[in-house]
Parts: structure tokens; C-alpha cells; sequence
């Protein structure tokens, strides 16, 4: 099965990421009417424990040879790095506007799942058009680094910068995960392509999901 998952990964990441979230969708939503914060429910998944399974997860998805990777909890709005499977540091950061995971192109979500770091591209002369159209397009807005995922279905699914902090710790963003530009540069130096990326749901995403898979609460 090892082999199986390293010649086709691009299946089985949508596979055991779907697998893995529904089964945690049917659990939360199961104590929705008991309790709104899920934090401890979600701390509870395999991956955030030092142990057998989360090493084959990890060393299963990730195309390099270590044992790092990065979380985004949504739940928390937080970033975290960790290296030979020790927590070294977090980030606030901002995720998509709409809660659940991501089901379309535009639809303002972030995807969750088990991803890959894509590549690191330099963007220091990318720039920014506000969609109104009412400002200037402004150079050099997301930083000198975009951190590309790799998503199966979608393009354009980053980690990033912003011209501005102010929605740090908020669901703001058209889908990407965006943070301080500072601190942008730390995961830029830590992230390395086929790095693993944990993207957690929150308590809103996973009753957004539990509706839109038409799962009823458990009484």
C-alpha cells in the first residue's frame, strides 16, 4: 500500500483527506448541540500526536526526506511549524472569508485536507488589484514569497502576505492563508517543496461541511 500511495499521490491525498475529514465531520457534529468549541476534539486527531500513525501519515504525503511539516488550525486562525514533529513556533493568520472546505474556484474558502508545499516563488514584483478597481494596483503587496500548495482541482492556493495586518486572526481572505510579512519569511525559510501542509477545520467549517453533505446532528 506504501508504494501504491507514493506512485499515485495526487488520489490518495484527496482520498484519505476526505476519509479523514468526514469521519472527523460526523464526530464534531455529533456534539454540536453540546458545546461550540471543538479545539480539544480536533487536538485529539492523529496527526497532532507524537506517535506510529502520524509518522506514516507524514512520511507517507511528504516527497522529502524529513520529518517536518506545517499546520493551519482554523479554528485558532494560527500557523504552525514543526520539525521532527516538535512544535518550534506558531503564527495568527488569516483564512478564507467562508467557512467549510473548499468545494469551487472563487467561492472564498479554504481548502482542508493533507497538502504539499508546491514551490516558493518569488513575488516581490507581483501586485496586488483591489477588486473594486477603485485603488491603484499596489507592487510588492503579498512580500517578496508566496508559498504555493498544491491542491488537487484548484490553482492559486497560497501562503502569503498582505499589504496590511489588520485581519490577522479573522476569516478575511478570498481563500489563501495569508500572515504577517515578517513572519511570512520565516515559513518561506522553513517550507521546503513536497513539505507537508495540515490545513485543520474549525467549529464552523465542520457544521458548514456536516450541511453540505446534508448530515444530520446526532440527538
Amino acid at each position: 500500500m506504501v508504494k501504491a500511495i507514493k506512485e499515485n499521490k495526487s488520489f490518495f491525498y484527496v482520498l484519505i483527506s476526505s476519509i479523514f475529514f468526514f469521519i472527523l465531520g460526523i464526530l464534531a457534529n455529533r456534539q454540536t448541540h453540546r458545546s461550540n468549541d471543538l479545539l480539544p476534539l480536533i487536538l485529539d486527531a492523529p496527526i497532532y500526536q507524537n506517535n506510529d500513525l502520524s509518522r506514516i501519515m507524514v512520511e507517507n504525503f511528504s516527497l522529502i526526506d524529513s520529518e517536518n511539516f506545517l499546520i493551519v488550525n482554523k479554528s485558532e486562525k494560527k500557523i504552525y511549524l514543526y520539525e521532527d514533529f516538535k512544535k518550534v513556533n506558531s503564527y495568527l493568520v488569516t483564512i478564507g472569508k467562508i467557512p467549510g472546505n473548499k468545494r469551487k474556484s472563487g467561492d472564498n474558502r479554504t481548502p482542508e485536507g493533507i497538502f504539499i508545499v508546491k514551490s516558493i516563488d518569488n513575488s516581490s514584483n507581483w501586485d496586488y488589484d483591489f477588486p473594486d478597481d477603485t485603488l491603484d494596483p499596489i507592487k510588492g503587496a503579498y512580500d517578496p514569497w508566496f508559498v504555493r500548495l498544491e491542491v488537487p482541482g484548484f490553482n492559486g492556493i497560497w501562503i502569503h502576505g498582505f499589504i496590511h495586518d489588520d485581519d490577522l486572526g479573522e476569516r478575511a481572505s478570498h481563500g489563501c492563508v495569508r500572515l504577517n510579512n515578517e513572519e511570512l519569511k520565516e515559513i518561506a525559510n522553513f517550507a521546503k517543496p513536497g513539505m507537508p501542509v495540515i490545513i485543520l477545520p474549525g467549529a464552523k467549517d465542520l457544521a458548514m461541511n456536516a450541511e453540505n453533505l446534508k448530515i444530520k446532528a446526532y440527538e
